[in-house]
């Protein structure tokens, strides 16, 4: 899921880039943004923060809202100054005649600001170039506008070179705006050592910064992620008698938000609860900052102290929220929190939606994981749900991606028409597929009942490797392991050949895939070649890896293999489990190994404490042993099983007594029965253990003393084994020269 979640990621972000007043509760610009095939999801965070910083920075400063009706009125002045400029000295009064327009000083500076509003930072330059050649002297306010201009599009070397212009001339000081305008370009282009320089200027020139200066440098500090420097920014605020506004906090969270200092934020934060000043812009950075560090159950607490609170909330909150859920595995959650979304008016987005549909997706995963009984009625209809969802994107006016697209057909993989309808509707709509899409494809084909479709998803992964797009190992491991569930073996070593005939790395999923297609297939004899291959590759064979192998070697009836493998795992350090042992086990089983069993049974006992077996490995050589009358070394294993606190079933009980019985060992038999007495067990509702119970009463068992631990003792004296004597280390070797 990791790959998916990170460009979910991206996806939010890109929205808050260009989708920020879709919502009609926003109230500022916001700075955000957002597999599987790899899990809990991974994020590189450069590419993170530069998304993030691709989006317009929230507006600090409090600005009256223009008048559209002023603004083209504006535009239609800027029209007619540039035709001044770039017409001839001589011809300019006439032209101002023809133009109807009189300017002032003044209002060629505001042009000029205007210009720089609208990135026209060209135009902006052409006009202050031509101050003089209109009659007028360039004064303070023209430079501090054109230094503003070039900032506003990021222009920071043009404002740097009009600075020393304005320096060189001598005949202009710099004032607090010349220093706000030139901070104002640094903040644009995350310059925050130029700001800080520039706040070291004005204290030789004895320029006293102003609020807005220092609002500027601190945005500067906080595009760049540089927090200590924001920090002591309102450390020196301090000094010249200011106190930071919520704009300036908010500023310096964002600065801790991009450093990954969440704690500084989060402190930085309490002032703002203290006061109440806690905005969309706030709850936004927190809740970034916190989903960069993987912190999503804290984004989660976030967004609910954001619903109690008085900010007017956007699309951004919720999307974070949603996807923070999803991170936490609260499936459910993420629809709760959409429906939350247009209760309150806010229109989900792209990347809200695509969020909504991985849900959805992941819900379906663990429906097919859980019991019937544990399906609730939230996940019986995912697919359709997302499907559903995907209608309603495109009735909003949304377009779905590629990603939206990938999300949907995960929901609904097990309906491999489904998923092939979407992909004809991608290619309808122009959207291109691209590797996952197509590998989640295959995977839905790959996973058709009796493989029927398997041969349909080779096809398409052929056709990949012809026209694209390029397959990733995680499309060829797809086509592996459906090769590998149907038993063809040959196939799936012929995609191995494929993956490395592409250029790919086999990983530790093809290998034990191919490991399972030997187990369906019966074919031990390819294990080892497999497990050498593996080795070869780099890649170390893990239990899971070990465990594929023994079962090939138990569904081959091949034991001597089986025990070999479990002596490499030995010779590895890797600890067999209780599965290994039981696999092992049930081969020698197979073959009428049934005193190998039982030493090996004793040996891993012996070895270890904290021994790797279960209740079902003993029931396992029990049983066995009694198929062959053997109740001495059956009573021995019962014995070890109540000192590692497992308990017999019924079945073991039942066939034990009976044995018992028929040997006369009535001791024993009592002990028993106070075993099942202690362990819950009612031996009167089973017919066999009630009828063996009232013979011996028969026998007069009042008398008899049964304690299981003497009775154990007087079997053993009877016992062929010496079982102190047995060697653990060297159990599994000599299993395996006895069965050569």
């Amino acid at each position: 899921m990791r790959e998916l979640n990170y460009l979910l990621l991206l996806l939010l972000g890109a929205w808050v880039a260009s989708h920020t007043a879709r919502s009609p509760r926003s109230t500022h610009s916001l700075a955000l943004k957002s597999s599987s095939q790899p899990s809990p999801f991974a994020y590189n965070l450069d590419l993170v923060s530069d998304t993030i910083n691709e989006v317009n920075s929230p507006k600090y400063k409090n600005k009256a809202k223009r008048n559209s009706h002023n603004i083209e009125e504006k535009k239609k002045q800027l029209e007619k100054l540039l035709q001044l400029c770039r017409t001839q000295p001589t011809s300019i009064n006439k032209l101002k005649q023809t133009l109807d327009i009189q300017l002032s000083l003044t209002d060629i500076n505001q042009l000029i600001t205007v210009a720089g509003r609208l990135n026209k930072n060209d135009e902006a330059l052409e006009i202050f170039r031509s101050i003089p050649k209109l009659g007028f002297q360039t004064d303070l306010m023209s430079y501090n506008n054109i230094i503003w201009s070039a900032g506003n599009v990021g222009k920071v070397e043009l404002a740097k070179t009009l600075f020393s212009e304005l320096l060189d001339g001598k005949q202009l000081k710099p004032n607090v705006y010349t220093f706000g305008s030139l901070m104002h370009g640094c903040a644009k282009v995350k310059a925050y050592k130029q700001a800080l320089a520039y706040l070291d200027l004005m204290n030789e020139l004895h320029i006293t910064p102003n609020q807005i200066v220092f609002t500027s440098a601190m945005e500067a500090c906080a595009e760049a992620g540089q927090y200590k420097e924001a920090l002591n920014i309102m450390n020196q605020m301090s000094f010249y008698g200011m106190k930071p506004d919520t704009t300036m906090i908010n500023a310096a969270i964002k600065a801790c938000s991009l450093a990954g200092v969440m704690d500084e934020a989060d402190s930085l934060a309490e002032i703002l609860r203290e006061y109440g000043t806690m905005d969309v812009f706030t709850y936004h950075t927190l809740m970034m900052g916190n989903t960069k560090l993987g912190r999503h159950y804290r984004v989660l607490a976030l967004y609910d102290e954001a619903i109690a609170s008085s900010a007017l909330l956007d699309g951004g909150v919720y999307s974070l929220a949603m996807l923070a859920a999803l991170n936490c595995g609260l499936f459910s959650q993420v629809a709760l929190i959409a429906d939350k979304a247009r209760e309150s008016g806010v229109l989900l987005t792209e990347a809200a939606y695509t969020i909504l549909i991985q849900a959805y997706a992941e819900l379906e995963n663990s429906q097919s994981t859980s019991s019937n009984k544990e399906k609730d009625q939230s996940q019986i209809c995912s697919g359709e749900r997302a499907i559903t969802c995907l209608d309603r994107m495109i009735d909003e006016g949304l377009r779905p991606n590629v990603i939206t697209y990938a999300a949907v057909m995960s929901a609904c993989r097990k309906r491999s028409d489904i998923v092939i309808g979407l992909l004809d509707r991608m290619k309808k709509e122009n959207i291109v597929p691209n590797t996952v899409v197509m590998t989640t494809v295959i995977d839905s084909l790959a996973q058709s009942p009796d493989g029927k479709f398997t041969d349909a998803a080779y096809d398409m992964l052929l056709d990949m490797e012809r026209n694209g797009p390029e397959p990733n190992i995680y499309t060829y491991n797809t086509i592996t392991r459906a090769f590998a569930e149907a038993g063809r073996i040959e196939e799936a070593m012929a995609v191995l050949n494929s993956i490395k005939r592409r250029g790919l790395e086999p990983d530790r999923f093809t290998f034990t895939t191919l490991l399972i297609a030997c187990g369906r297939k019966s074919n031990s004899s390819r294990v080892a070649e497999i497990m050498a291959m593996m080795r070869s590759s780099g890649i170390v064979p893990d239990e899971i890896a070990y465990g594929a192998a023994i079962d090939a070697h138990r569904r081959a009836g091949d034991s001597l293999r089986a025990v070999e493998c479990l002596h490499d795992m030995y010779k590895n350090k890797i600890d067999p489990s209780a599965a290994h042992y039981n696999l092992v086990l049930r081969t020698l089983k197979s073959q009428g190994y049934v005193d190998k069993m039982f030493q090996m049974v004793i040996a891993i006992t012996s070895k270890d404490k904290d021994v790797k077996i279960n209740s079902n490995t003993f029931e396992l050589v029990i049983e066995a042993l009694l198929e062959e009358n053997k109740w001495k070394e059956s009573l021995l294993l019962v014995k070890t099983m109540d000192k590692l606190s497992f308990t017999p079933s019924i079945s073991v009980y039942t066939t034990l007594i009976e044995q018992l019985e028929k040997a006369r060992q009535y001791k024993v038999v009592f002990a028993l029965y106070r075993m099942m007495a202690r362990d819950g067990y009612s031996f009167y509702e089973n017919n066999i253990l009630n009828g063996v119970f009232k013979r011996l009463v028969n026998l007069a068992a009042v008398g008899i003393d049964a304690d299981l631990q003497r009775a154990v003792s007087e079997v053993s004296r009877m016992f062929p084994y010496a079982i102190d004597q047995i060697q653990p280390d060297k159990i599994i070797e000599e299993i395996i020269q006895e069965t050569k």
